[in-house]
Order: C-alpha cells, then structure tokens, then sequence
C-alpha cells in the first residue's frame, strides 16, 4: 500500500490486486483479507469496490481506476474519520457481490475452513473493522442460519456417513435427516447403539466409535462469532458483538433439546464457557458466568453423543502442566448457585466423576469428591461403573489383540481426548506408548474408590464384564492392582464370571500371557476382524438409501463403510 499527499488536498490510496480479484473457494475472499488487515482503508475500500457494481450505490466518496491489471488507486477526503453514520455504507445492497461484500464467507475443509469476513476481523482482533461491517450490515453471528445448520448436521446422532469431498455439501439437509428418524435426537441409548459395540466394536466409554470430531472443518468449533470472541480471549470485541445483536439465547438458560426452529447459538458443537475452559482462559470465564450470567451446566446439545457439561470439561482438559488452572474452574463453577453436579451427559449417561476416574488423577478425584460424593455417579448407560473405568485400556492399541478371547470381550476404552482412535482400524497400528507409567496411579484410584464404598467387582456392563475383565484384557496388566484385588473375598465370583462372549478374566489374563510368551517367540500378529462392524454399517447405509430415496437424496448415500 502506498499515501501520496497531493498539496494537502487528497490522499492516494492504492489498493493492491489481490483485494480487487476474486479468490477460489479454498483461498480467503478480498473482503476477508480486508477485514483481517489492520489498516481499515482496505476494508472501506474493497466494500465499495463491492458497492460499484451496484452502480445506484455510488456515492462519489472513493474514485477507482479502472485500468486493468493494476493496483486501484482510490482518492480519499484529507483527515477524513469513519463514520458509522456514513449513508454510503447503511445504504448497502441486501444480496451483495459474494467476494467483496460484508457477509463474505468460505465454507472449506481447506486451512481458510468455515470462514467470515466478520470471523477474520475477530480473530485479528480489530474492532475498527468490525465496526464497519456492522454498518455494512454484516451478520453479528458470523454465518447465516442455513450454514450453521449444514455444519450441525454433521453431528447428528443415527445419520448416515459423512460425504468424503471437501465443502459443507452433505447427503441431505439437517431438517430432511432428522424428519428421517424416529427418534429424537436427545433420547436414551437405543439397543442398536449398544449392539453396534459387541464383538469387534471399539469406542470411547462416553460416546460412539467413528464420529465426526470437532475439527473436522477448520473453524467449525468457532461458529457462531461468539465462539470465536471467546477464543481470541478479548472481552472487549465479545462485548461488542454482543451489542450488534450476536445470540447467546442458547447458553444463558437452561435447554435440554435443540429448539425447532434452531437459533444460531443452539447449533454450535460447543459453547463459550467450554473454550474458556480449554484455553485456561479463566478472566473469561468468569466474564461469562458472572457478568452475562451464562448457564454452567450449559452443553451443545447439537452434538447429543458428545456433549457435556463445563464442569466436566474442566476434567477432561486438565492436565498436570496447566498447575492450577484445572481447579481454579471447578472452584468457580461449582460457586454458582445455579451448578449442577449430578447432570449426566444425555444418551451415555455419563457422570463427572465418570471422566475424573478416566484420568487416573487421584488428586482432581478427591477434589471433586468434596463436592459430590462418589455414590452418586453409580454406573453408566453402557453399565460401567467407576471401578470398571478405571481398569479400561487407554486407547485401541492398549487392548491385547493378539488374543481372539480379549480382541472379542473388550469394546471400550477411556480415551478422552476428543479424536477417533486410528488403532480401532488399523490391526497394524503400534505406538510407543508406555503403558507401564500408569500403573501408580491406576492402583492409587483404584485403592481409594474400594475405600470409599466402590468394591462392587461383579457389577456387569452391557458385554457382561465385570471390572477384573478390563484389567485382565489390557497389553500390559496391572499386576499389582489385580493381586490386591484377588485378596478380597468378593473377588472369587467375579474372577471366575463370564461375559457374553463367554469368557472370565481369569481366561483374558491366561490368553494375554500365553500370547506374550509366544509372541517372544514368533512375532505373533494382530488377531483383528471387523466384518461385522462392516456389515452393520453396510446395511445401515442401505436403510438411509431408501429412507432419502423419497426426497431425491439416495444417490449421496455411499456404501463405503471403511473406518475414519
């Protein structure tokens, strides 16, 4: 950019090419470049370069060159302020140039991912520019309501796979799939959600096997604009997104279904409070709980398998490195008077101690006890009990699946971490893992949930395994924990108890060290068979062919069915 002066009568401004041309659909727009750029000129002026096309929005106020292949020179009144009185800008056209306009917008799977030119000026933290698409009449919620739908539809519980091509285009839209299903979408396990995890199943205990994660479109965790306010951590521009109208209906009371029609705020996968907890970002927090008044026990219902409370966000992104921080927002949450401690996540039924017992941090668990006491979590919509998390392997790699007997008992994992477990398609995958280093602290937990009233080693899930399964199942058992265990006389039936697959933990331990000692030997493979995962999934897809058929949708049903 280059500003001549002209004997103080005007000022040059040379807008460069690349805010003059239109972008593919993989690139940011002109009118997103300009809204990121800390120079508002270029924004003002790539916004009129929009409105010259719109030749009755001619003002007079910028003089364009029209010389082709050339940086527009655009002459300015001297000292001249923003005015968000400016009648060229509240005089804009309501359907304007897709590139160049305020409300400009990409919806990729590219690094410019689900994009605004509103969301641009927001992660670049420049409220002069979001000023002037407010006048411009950009939308305050970053998106309009028909892209955030296309976006939630992708995390709809009982929909049919996802289109493997880039973009938003799904199979059909939100409105058609869920008109497709009997069911809604916040309602108890169904049987067949149960099912799809016997024999070679393989999923988190908290949720489903292969769902869509949250990073799936770039950006997609930051839509609606609120959400991207609250992570570039400025109170200030959330505030002032808040005074151009943004909505926050959904997170400021209590919901317990996604409402027809949807707002804004009730389709984002997750809420303001969860990435101020994720980003240890604990002044916004506290902005949002006690000068907005947010709802703490708030969950992005929009995602109904994956959703869960703040409180038990906190748990799940804690981690030893953050030092207090963890606490300090369950000491905040918890001070609200309208906190919820004994909410479980709506389809697994899932309680806060559920995940605090996940990560064997014996230190968080008795933090949390003080508030809740460890009675109350009780056991799972999958039947799992403290004691049996405690005991689950860690991720897919962690199973012994040498063994047919383990491979074809243990179906769930206490992985947290928000993404789909590559092992659980991959016989081959190996990892450098550890799993030895856990061994402390799972005897640690385990020891005080047994003194602390959780010594229920017979208690099924829905495989029929009882806790001493999941410790017998794992590559690298705890021993330690496991001679404790057979001490106490309670133990003996649960040692000698079969699952539905017909096996006892005595026989999973005796499978797990014969294929250690062969494997010594003779480099044993991975016992690994997902035909009928394959063939639930084929025959699911089958259903949604004909289900969309009607609608002249069936053709975007694939029958691929490999894994992620």
């Amino acid at each position: 950019m280059s500003i001549h002066s002209n004997s103080g009568e005007e000022d040059l401004f040379y807008l460069p090419l690349e805010y003059m041309n239109s972008t593919s659909a993989s690139e940011p727009s002109p009118s997103m470049l300009a809204s990121a750029h800390p120079d508002p000129l270029f924004l003002q002026a790539v916004l009129y370069n929009c409105s010259r096309l719109h030749p009755r929005r001619f003002t007079g106020r910028f003089l364009l060159s029209t010389t082709p292949n050339t940086d527009c020179k655009v002459i300015l009144t001297p000292c001249h302020e923003y005015d968000r009185r400016d009648t060229w800008i509240h005089s804009w056209p309501p359907t304007s140039m897709a590139d160049f306009g305020p409300d400009s917008m990409r919806l990729s799977k590219s690094p410019v991912g689900i994009s605004s030119s509103l969301m641009e000026a927001i992660r670049a933290r420049l409220p002069q520019n979001l000023n002037i698409l407010h006048a411009a009449h950009a939308n305050p919620d970053g998106l309009p309501l028909d892209i955030l739908e296309l976006h939630a539809a992708h995390y709809l519980r009982f929909r049919p796979r996802l289109l493997s091509h880039s973009g938003l285009q799904d199979v059909a839209t939100r409105t058609t799939l869920l008109n497709c299903m009997s069911l809604p979408q916040v309602s108890n396990l169904t049987l067949e959600e149960v099912e799809d995890r016997f024999w070679d199943g393989m999923a988190p205990f908290w949720c489903e096997e292969d769902f869509t994660p949250m990073n799936h479109f770039p950006h997609g965790d930051e839509i609606p604009s609120i959400l991207c306010a609250v992570k570039t951590g400025s109170i200030d521009i959330l505030q002032q997104l808040m005074e151009f109208g943004a909505d926050i209906t959904f997170w400021t009371t209590p919901q317990f279904y996604v409402p027809d029609p949807p707002t804004p705020s009730s389709l984002a996968i997750t809420t303001p409070l969860h990435i101020a907890i994720q980003a240890g970002d604990l002044t916004m927090l506290s902005y949002l709980l006690n000068v907005h008044h947010f709802d703490p026990n708030a969950m992005a219902l929009v995602a109904p398998t994956r959703c869960h409370t703040p409180l038990m966000a906190a748990v799940i992104y804690h981690s030893k490195d953050d030092g207090n921080c963890c606490y300090s927002a369950i000491d905040m949450l918890n001070q609200t008077p309208s906190i919820n401690v004994d909410i479980r996540t709506p389809v697994y039924g899932v309680h806060l101690l559920h995940f605090a017992v996940a990560k064997l941090d014996l230190e968080l668990l008795k933090r949390l006890t003080q508030v809740v006491p460890l009675k109350k979590a009780q056991s799972t919509a999958l039947g799992h009990t403290l004691m049996h998390i405690a005991f689950l392997p860690e991720d897919a790699t962690h199973v012994q699946r040498h063994a047919k007997s383990v491979y074809q008992s243990i179906h769930e994992t206490r992985d947290l971490s928000g993404t789909n477990d590559q092992g659980t398609w991959d016989p081959n995958r190996t990892t450098d893992k550890d799993y030895t280093q856990v061994w402390e602290a799972q005897y640690e937990v385990m020891e005080y949930l047994w003194h602390n009233g959780i010594n229920d080693l017979s208690a099924p899930d829905v495989h029929r395994n009882n806790p001493l399964h999941y410790l017998c199942g794992c590559k690298s058992p705890n021993l330690r924990a496991l001679e404790w265990l057979r001490c106490k006389p309670s133990s003996s039936h649960a040692w000698q108890n079969q699952n539905m697959y017909g096996f006892s933990p005595e026989d999973l331990l005796e499978a797990n060290k014969r294929v250690v000692d062969l494997g010594r030997e003779h480099g044993l493979k991975s016992w690994f068979q997902r035909k009928r995962s394959a063939e639930r999934r084929a025959r699911k897809q089958e259903a949604w062919k004909q289900l969309l058929a009607p609608y002249g949708r069936s053709e975007y049903v694939t029958l691929d069915v490999d894994g992620w």
